[in-house]
């Protein structure tokens, strides 16, 4: 990885190739203080929090679906036959290693578990809040509200996604 960074930094100059080791290089090398191996050191943490956040992201999600489909086993049910009706019966005893893998135009076809995946991600995001950000002038809201040059605004992303007057009442 060492070998990897330090061919990556030497080339930063070529524009050409933008991808996310290079941006996160430039970004690090801004700092003048920066040395070549505080440069590793921070490129290597941020390798371990970008798998790492992934990684969780994606279990979280799926507990969440798992949960959400139990507690509702009509639309459970619905979703599974729909997948059926799409991908057709799998023997139950067939390795999952051996299913086949959906196509773009079967995913398309499966708008129940589409909704299932949005809803899910509506009530329990990934991200559950948004960097702050800082007014630049003042700025007077709907109802009259004044929010002075300088206040921070943080968005509530839970609160957002479960707005009755968005969303209604929960069933």
């Amino acid at each position: 990885m060492a070998a990897l960074v330090d061919k990556r930094a030497d080339a930063s100059d070529d524009k050409e190739s933008r991808d996310f080791l290079a941006m996160m290089i430039d970004a690090s090398m801004c700092d003048a203080k920066f040395t070549r191996q505080d440069l590793r050191e921070d490129l290597r943490a941020n390798t371990i929090i970008i798998f790492t956040a992934g990684h969780d992201t994606m279990a979280n999600a799926l507990s969440f679906a798992i949960y959400l489909l139990g507690t509702h086993p009509g639309v459970q049910e619905r979703a599974r036959q729909e997948v059926i009706d799409i991908m057709g019966d799998m023997n139950p005893n067939t390795p999952a290693y051996t299913m086949p893998f959906s196509t773009a135009e079967q995913e398309k076809a499966m708008t129940l578990l589409a909704c299932c995946i949005k809803e899910v991600m509506r009530l329990y995001p990934s991200i559950n809040n948004l960097p702050p950000r800082c007014t630049t002038a003042d700025v007077t809201l709907h109802d009259g509200t004044v929010l002075p040059k300088g206040t921070l605004i943080n968005a509530d992303i839970c609160s957002l996604h479960r707005a009755r007057n968005v969303w209604g009442l929960r069933r």
